[in-house]
């Protein structure tokens, strides 16, 4: 069975074979079966223990730095110690895109999303990142 794009879907449930491993779309991330737990896994996790060389410890949480959460490269993904670090990146992320908006330095509107607010304002020199998370430069 194929989609409009060409791709073999193994069943109506979106579930597709790529390179003898299993995908799916779920909750607009991509996901991967992994035999030895039976369980899909969030692409980006995959990637992000990857890169790290080990499996994320529980509290762990993958951050994408552009905020795109379909960008999946290595490059673009941070390691959060836990779910509030993750959540203090996002709320300085905002505040900062709200002192731009405020001052006149960019404006958006209510249809862009946050990857194309923040490649803008990394863009303008606004807005920096580091280990500790985005700043404002």
């Amino acid at each position: 069975m194929r989609n409009k794009s060409g791709s073999e879907y193994l069943n109506g449930k979106g579930v597709r074979k790529t390179l003898g491993k299993y995908e799916r779309w779920h909750r607009g991330r991509v996901e991967v079966y992994q035999p030895a737990t039976k369980k899909y896994v969030t692409k980006s996790i995959l990637i992000a223990s990857e890169k790290l060389g080990r499996p994320l410890k529980d509290m762990e949480v993958v951050h994408h730095i552009n905020m795109n959460g379909k960008d999946d490269r290595a490059e673009n993904l941070f390691v959060c110690n836990n779910p509030n670090q993750h959540l203090w990146i996002h709320r300085r992320a905002k505040k900062i895109m709200r002192l731009a908006r405020d001052a006149g330095l960019v404006e958006w509107s209510d249809k862009d999303g946050m990857a194309r607010r923040v490649r803008d304002l990394v863009e303008l020199g606004i807005l920096g990142w580091d280990d500790r998370g985005f700043y404002r430069v």
